[in-house]
């Protein structure tokens, strides 16, 4: 990440990325999340301890800082009946 080392331990030991990214330096300015309905195949049932099948909560996210360096991709699956999102829309 643009010559900033993030260690385990670092992280584990801060609790969250983005304070570790704060710590260092790195402000987060903006990003794009692309929210999916999907049905879990069958690896991804085995991962999550749920059925082939099982209605799922895909989030992409693409994040960058003040600079626009690009900065985060993350892929993640909730079990749909347990997340709610929630947005603000303003005129």
């Amino acid at each position: 990440l643009h010559g900033i080392a993030i260690e385990r331990r670092e992280l584990e030991q801060v609790g969250s990325l983005y304070a570790l990214l704060d710590m260092k330096g790195v402000v987060l300015d903006e990003g794009e999340e692309t929210l999916e309905a999907m049905a879990a195949t069958p690896e991804q049932a085995a991962l999550l301890e749920i059925e082939a099948g099982f209605p799922l909560l895909k989030a992409r996210r693409f994040s960058w800082d003040v600079n626009g360096n690009f900065v985060e991709y993350v892929v993640a699956l909730y079990h749909a009946d347990l997340y709610q999102y929630t947005m603000r829309l303003k005129r």
